[in-house]
């Protein structure tokens, strides 16, 4: 009894934690790189989106 208790929490617990973090860790580091790309483009397209809006606002 005391070894199938120990082999089913111990079976149970490590599985878990070290699935989520995995699948977790691959979009991280692509969110960064795609995130990048983007960023750049939109900072580009902020510039005039910025000064159309001042001539609107003004």
């Amino acid at each position: 009894a005391a070894g199938a208790a120990e082999a089913a929490p111990a079976a149970s617990a490590p599985p878990e934690p070290v699935v989520p973090p995995h699948p977790a860790s691959p979009p991280t580091p692509s969110a960064p790189q795609s995130g990048g790309e983007p960023g750049v483009d939109r900072s580009a397209e902020k510039p005039p989106t910025m000064t159309s809006g001042d001539p609107l606002a003004g």
